[in-house]
């Protein structure tokens, strides 16, 4: 691993779909600090509806904008894709589908997609459940890292790692260009 005087910042992105799932997001964002990457997440911050500092919707929902700003100090945003999060961020199954329960999912992806536009986040996608088939563009096999299974899994992390490491001080976006998946190490 690269020895830095800054670490890699990453923000979080994930449905809230059952508790195997947000475990699942807990544990590899614990995974991902412990190859020194930072990481903003929910379940890191005081914005859970079951946190006793957030008591009314007004709170709840300043607490939830204020993560999702944080995002502008990141230099990747990893959506978790799965079937769920795909409804929640209006698309699924190759085309675009309009939902009226989006919710914040939405709104964090739409912040990624205009911090990606100006050059200022890089937006490295996570395959956790469902096919490539599904994936909005300009996300393919090529450019989503295949987290769907433990084969390798911790090859691929270590190789996100490194390419975080490496990627942290240059203005990037996501290109269907992108031919070499980054977690081959």
């Amino acid at each position: 691993m690269p020895i830095s005087t800054q670490r890699p910042r990453v923000f979080i992105s994930y449905r809230w779909e059952s508790a195997a799932h947000i475990e699942w997001v807990e544990a590899f964002a614990h995974e991902l600090i412990a190859r020194e990457v930072d990481v903003i997440l929910d379940q890191f911050e005081a914005v859970a509806t079951s946190h006793p500092d957030v008591r009314t919707w007004s709170q709840r929902e300043g607490a939830i904008a204020r993560l999702v700003s944080r995002m502008g100090i990141c230099h990747a945003f990893l959506p978790i894709f799965t079937p769920g999060y795909l409804d929640r961020i209006g698309y699924r199954a190759g085309r675009p589908k309009r939902s009226t329960e989006q919710g914040w999912v939405f709104d964090e992806f739409q912040e990624s997609l205009l911090l990606g536009n100006q050059r200022r986040i890089e937006t490295v996608a996570i395959l956790r459940q469902g096919e490539f088939v599904d994936l909005p563009p300009p996300f393919h096999e090529g450019n989503t890292l295949d987290l769907r299974t433990e084969d390798d899994y911790d090859r691929k992390l270590l190789g996100l790692a490194l390419y975080l490491h490496e990627r942290r001080a240059v203005p990037y976006v996501v290109t269907p260009s992108d031919v070499d998946p980054f977690w081959e190490v």
